[in-house]
């Protein structure tokens, strides 16, 4: 028997380099086993979601005006004050801004370059 036990001990050879540790630690037999406290869910907020939408121009008249947006996809419209565009309402026109107003989000968007020009 003591001929099998170190067999046994050299085919586990304990100081080979790519010898890992046990992933627990070594418990006597009949040693209960402890699990580790489990931490409460967090709630997790959802991320806010984000708009692709760009302003690409405005036109301001008396008692409303125009906007021409750029949608999530990339595609351009004109929009009139009051007109819907992708579930949002445009509902002002400034000079090189827009707002658009949604169930529950209002975007304030800004010509990235109201002048025309070039940097």
């Amino acid at each position: 028997r003591s001929d099998a036990a170190v067999l046994a001990a050299v085919a586990r050879d304990p100081f080979r380099a790519d010898r890992k540790r046990p992933p627990g630690r070594y418990r006597m037999p009949g040693e209960a086993v402890t699990l580790p406290e489990t931490p409460a869910p967090v709630a997790m907020e959802a991320p806010a979601p984000v708009y692709l939408f760009r302003l690409l121009g405005t036109v301001v008249m008396p008692g409303g005006g125009l906007a021409a947006l750029a949608g999530q996809a990339g595609e351009g419209r004109v929009v009139r004050v009051g007109q819907e565009f992708e579930g949002f309402r445009l509902t002002r026109v400034g000079p090189a801004t827009a707002t658009l107003v949604g169930p529950d989000t209002t975007l304030v968007l800004q010509m990235d370059n109201p002048t025309g020009g070039t940097q």
